[in-house]
C-alpha cells in the first residue's frame, strides 16, 4: 500500500450485525370482527395518525373494537414492560408500524 503526502486511508468503522435468533410470526385469526385492536404508536411523526387511520378503516369494513393506544417514549427505544403487559391485557390485535 502506497503511503504519502497525498494519500488518504479510509476506515470503516461498521462491525457486522450480531446474529440474531430467527423471529416467528404472531398467528393470526381466523377473523376480525368482535376483536380488540390497539395501537403500539413508535412516536414518529405521523406515525399515530396513520396508524389510526388503519384501526378506523379496519373498525369500519371488519366490525373490531379499537381498544387501546400507547406511544412509545421516542422511536429508538422500545416499549416498556408495563406496556406490553397493557397490550397483551387488552388486545387480540396489535398494530405496530412507522410513519413518517
Amino acid at each position: 500500500m502506497a503511503t504519502g503526502p497525498n494519500t488518504i486511508f479510509v476506515l470503516d468503522p461498521v462491525a457486522p450485525p450480531p446474529p440474531m435468533p430467527e423471529a416467528k410470526l404472531a398467528a393470526r385469526p381466523a377473523a376480525l370482527s368482535g376483536l380488540r385492536v390497539s395501537i403500539l404508536d413508535n412516536n414518529k411523526p405521523n406515525a399515530g395518525p396513520l396508524m389510526r387511520s388503519i384501526r378506523d378503516e379496519l373498525a369500519a369494513r371488519y366490525s373490531v373494537t379499537p381498544a387501546l393506544h400507547l406511544t412509545k417514549r421516542s422511536p429508538g427505544s422500545g416499549a416498556s414492560r408495563e406496556q406490553l403487559d397493557q397490550l397483551v391485557a387488552g388486545s387480540d390485535v396489535i398494530i405496530v408500524g412507522v410513519g413518517d
